[in-house]
């Protein structure tokens, strides 16, 4: 499968970081490829309409014309360059997309953004099933209040599609991932998301272009979340930005509140 990753020129960290990261884990069959990312002074030199920063226009126009360029026939993987292959990743796509037919899809998430937190429960006991079978689901993304770019998979049948619904947006006023989202839940598109998620996002990704670093924000704490639900997770790693943020934020009722949450978590506890 050919993944085309969009990177800005001057990002030469990142691309260095993705490359390395690609080429240790991919598997055969698998190729890289880099699209040159639209910049903010593109964006003020064509002066295009909008409410977002040129930053935001620029990743949206970015994906708009790597979508245009794609030349192969079967689906590709499109992806940011903020995303982290695992060495299941490869192995997680592939069987993702065995599990479903080829009509039956226009777009597979491999990672997202989930801001909805009274959804995390259940990813929580998901997360663990995979633990124990190993076995990949699909979660239909229309049930879902996501966000996020990072890393997708595109149907080659639904190319045309989503490059015409891309084609005139008019005035760029929502962000790329929430313009896909709400042609998903439009049900102008059929999309899934990969779960445990197979791919999830480097060190950098705090480091975007797009937003300011968000560690100490929920968006902050629903990035840690996807980071620890993802397929080759490690818990241990965590445990600093978990004490962080418990030295920042706990607080009486807090933590006993915390505590209820634990027990309703734990694998031990009763239905």
């Amino acid at each position: 499968m050919d993944c085309l990753y969009i990177n800005l020129a001057s990002r030469t960290d990142r691309r260095e970081a993705l490359e390395r990261n690609f080429e240790a884990v991919k598997a055969p069959g698998w190729r890289l490829h880099r699209f040159e990312a639209v910049t903010a002074k593109d964006v003020v030199d064509a002066g295009a309409p909008g409410v977002l920063s040129p930053q935001e226009k620029g990743c949206f126009l970015s994906h708009r014309g790597l979508i245009r360029s794609i030349a192969s026939d079967g689906p590709v993987m499109i992806a940011e360059d903020d995303v982290l292959f695992g060495r299941g990743t490869c192995r997680g796509i592939d069987a993702a997309l065995g599990a479903v037919g080829e009509d039956q899809w226009d777009i597979v998430f491999t990672d997202v953004f989930v801001g909805a937190v009274a959804t995390w429960p259940e990813l929580i006991k998901l997360r663990r099933a995979f633990d124990r079978t190993k076995a990949f689901q699909l979660l239909d993304a229309v049930q879902l209040q996501f966000a996020g770019s990072t890393g997708y998979i595109l149907n080659a049948r639904s190319r045309p599609l989503l490059a015409a619904l891309l084609e005139d947006p008019g005035p760029i006023d929502l962000p790329y991932d929430i313009y896909l989202r709400q042609l998903i839940h439009r049900f102008q598109l059929k999309a899934y998301v990969t779960f445990p998620f197979v791919t999830s996002i480097s060190d950098l990704a705090s480091q975007s272009s797009i937003q300011p670093d968000q560690a100490g924000s929920l968006d902050g704490v629903a990035n840690l979340f996807r980071r620890m639900v993802w397929m080759e997770r490690d818990l241990s790693a965590h445990e600093a930005e978990i004490e962080a943020l418990r030295a920042a934020y706990s607080d009486a009722e807090s933590r006993a509140f915390g505590v209820l949450f634990e027990a309703l978590m734990a694998e031990r506890m009763r239905s």
